[in-house]
């Protein structure tokens, strides 16, 4: 008898034992890296809509084909508490009709790529009441929301302020109260200002496809210039520049490369904002600088820079191809393409059969001081 009250004891034992080291193991085993995703409906091979709000101001993020563009109409701050933002993304189009304007890629791959690797970290608070401090409520949270090509929202979310560590936000996704750490400076790759979101790409071309170029600058005419190449009739022309007018004169090929390879990729640094400004006020009915370059395809790319605004430091420019933008470039862009004909001429050294002046040897102290007692 006692030996079966032994053995069913034992047993118990080995029973508790076991609940013990199962529930260690549970308590133990850290989470899937899926239950730490948190935005699992999230996808950015099939997003095409992404609203951010940022307190005032108000960005949409639309996809054309391949290509992302801002939206002009923008949302109002009142729609945090709108119904808009829970319906699909023919809802937030209902707004009206708009312009669309090529968004910054970098940025807007940047924002899509916070969103697909954004993940739970700890949970820091599920108190409504600790909204505001965390700054995950509709007042001071930046609100973004996105949309599949089905038209279903597949993320809604406010960012709130850092945690502790610079690279830390809060996050809470809209309808729930729990607020969670998430790594990765998130809240720095949105923003509601519109003008933040679109690409700063005064003009853009190869520059190995020029084949003419010409500069004209307001104060001193304009020059004129060809790019030389051999040719299977006559292979002893180098690789080069011309200049073609007011005279013609070998061109510094390191020169012309120079304003190539600004105009060829110039970058605006802000956009003009003042939509009441005249053509006049800004400088394009006389120009400071206007450069052309024509391509092999025959496609010609311009610029037009106006003058100079205020003490900014910046020009007023414009693309004819572009009627959407005036943009503001910095100074020193400007100066770097701003060059006349005896700068880019490539001037030689003394004429041939004209030798270069002798230069005297150097005279010492003492070679002076002989010279003089001479005298």
């Amino acid at each position: 008898m006692k030996m079966k009250n032994l053995t069913n004891l034992a047993i118990i034992l080995i029973v508790i034992i076991g609940i013990i080291v199962i529930a260690n193991q549970l308590q133990n085993k850290k989470p899937s890296e899926q239950s730490l995703v948190f935005l699992p409906q999230f996808s950015e091979a099939t997003c095409t809509k992404m609203l951010i709000i940022e307190g005032k101001d108000s960005s949409v993020l639309v996809k054309n084909a391949a290509q992302w563009m801002v939206e002009s109409h923008g949302v109002p701050s009142a729609a945090l508490t709108s119904p808009v933002i829970a319906q699909p993304a023919t809802a937030v189009q209902s707004l009206g009709a708009a312009e669309q304007y090529p968004a910054d890629s970098a940025a807007v791959q940047t924002a899509l790529d916070k969103l697909k690797s954004l993940k739970k970290d700890d949970l820091i608070s599920q108190n409504a009441g600790k909204q505001a401090e965390l700054e995950v409520d509709t007042a001071k949270g930046i609100f973004v929301q996105t949309w599949n090509d089905k038209g279903a929202s597949t993320a809604a979310i406010y960012i709130g302020k850092a945690g502790a560590n610079w690279d830390t936000h809060f996050i809470r996704e809209k309808g729930s109260n729990d607020v969670y750490l998430a790594v990765g400076s998130v809240r720095m790759s949105f923003f509601g200002e519109k003008k933040r979101w679109k690409d700063k790409s005064v003009i853009k071309f190869d520059k190995s496809f020029v084949k003419d170029l010409k500069i004209v600058r307001k104060d001193s005419g304009s020059v004129e210039m060809v790019k030389t190449a051999p040719t299977p009739t006559d292979t002893s022309i180098k690789e080069g520049w011309q200049i073609t007018a007011p005279e013609k004169f070998k061109a510094k090929k390191d020169k012309v490369e120079d304003v190539l390879n600004t105009f060829s990729k110039l970058a605006a640094a802000d956009f003009e904002s003042e939509t009441t400004l005249s053509a006049d006020s800004m400088g394009f009915t006389k120009p400071q600088l206007v450069i052309s370059a024509t391509l092999q395809s025959g496609e010609v790319k311009t610029m037009i820079a106006g003058k100079k605004k205020g003490t900014s430091g910046q020009y007023w420019v414009k693309n004819p191809e572009n009627t959407k933008a005036i943009f503001l470039v910095a100074e020193y862009n400007i100066n770097s393409m701003n060059v006349g004909i005896n700068s880019l001429k490539d001037v030689p050294g003394p004429a041939s059969g004209e030798p270069p002046k002798p230069i005297a040897p150097a005279t010492t102290k003492k070679e002076a001081k002989i010279k003089a007692k001479k005298k």
